[in-house]
């Protein structure tokens, strides 16, 4: 059964017949084949926290990759690029309450719902993820947190000011223990250049660097690599949007 263009998969047989495989499991394939993250879109977030009783009357997915269209039997998935922040904590709750924020609207109310329906550990981690939002998410979160009565002062580890927080690991309590050693135009810098790296676009480098590594790569991994390239080649560069 054809997908899309370069990618098939084996259908189910029924005693109706035939039908093609769920599509949960058939991103979960594709993104594993890729190399890509692959995830639920905002709508289907906020339907999946309870946050709506709305579904989403397409299937959209939103992917690191190029935006594609899968055909399963008379199902059109859409797959659509997504900036990195809107990717991060693939398939968890805290993820998923990011993505339903950009959905519903980056606004305090919402925030307040969202977070209604996380578990502790899951708003912890919430937010956390705002260091790699947006200047305007995080500053609303940032914003949000110092009037949030479920999350107590000593879980503030910088300053409300510039709203940066880390669980306390072993590399990260290094990393917060020098970052309080700097001022708070020193720390301003430093939050806008961690959000600077979740934000940047990955880049290619040139062929002839990967020289070294010939002969090196086992044949079953090249032969995927080349299949990966080939599908991207032959998708749509315009998005393939519907």
């Amino acid at each position: 059964m054809r997908v899309c263009q370069g990618v098939y998969v084996r259908p189910i047989e029924t005693r109706f017949g035939l039908r093609p495989p769920a599509v949960e499991k058939v991103i979960e394939a594709l993104a594993e084949l890729w190399g890509e993250t692959i995830v639920p879109c905002g709508g289907a977030a906020a339907n999946f926290l309870g946050l709506t009783t709305q579904t989403p009357v397409q299937s959209v997915y939103l992917t690191s990759g190029p935006s594609r269209r899968l055909k399963l039997g008379a199902l059109t998935v859409h797959l659509r690029h997504a900036p990195r922040w809107q990717l991060v904590a693939p398939h968890r709750p805290a993820g998923d309450a990011i993505r339903a924020l950009a959905w519903l609207g980056e606004i305090e109310e919402n925030l307040g719902a969202i977070a209604s329906k996380l578990s502790p550990a899951d708003l912890e981690e919430f937010v956390e993820l705002r260091v790699l939002m947006p200047a305007r998410i995080a500053e609303l979160m940032s914003a949000w947190i110092g009037q949030n009565p479920r999350l107590s002062p000593d879980q503030t580890c910088i300053t409300r000011e510039h709203g940066l927080k880390m669980k306390d690991t072993s590399a990260e309590k290094e990393i917060l223990d020098e970052i309080h050693k700097l001022g708070k135009g020193q720390q301003a810098e430093v939050l806008e250049f961690v959000r600077s790296l979740a934000n940047s676009e990955m880049e290619g480098v040139p062929g002839k660097t990967l020289l070294r590594f010939a002969g090196t790569i086992d044949r079953k991994d090249l032969d995927r690599m080349t299949k990966a390239i080939q599908i991207d080649c032959e998708s749509d560069p315009q998005g393939d949007q519907p």
